[in-house]
């Protein structure tokens, strides 16, 4: 259930971001972007972000795991 859960807000995040920020032009003003690597058992998982620093408004996510 929780898994469906959270398919289902990411596939609405996806909708929401293609609607709002990608079919027009913001003035977004000052833009952040982090990175953060954390150990697993057995690789490394990275998560990058990228938002706005007045609203923290998250305009892009990505996750991507490394394995040895």
């Amino acid at each position: 259930t929780v898994t469906d859960w959270l398919w289902r807000a990411g596939q609405h995040g996806k909708a929401v971001q293609e609607a709002l920020l990608c079919q027009e032009r913001l003035d977004l003003g000052q833009v952040q972007a982090d990175e953060l690597c954390v150990r697993v058992r057995g690789g490394h998982v990275w998560l990058a972000t990228v938002m706005t620093v007045a609203s923290r408004m998250l305009l892009r996510g990505a996750v991507r795991e490394t394995l040895r």
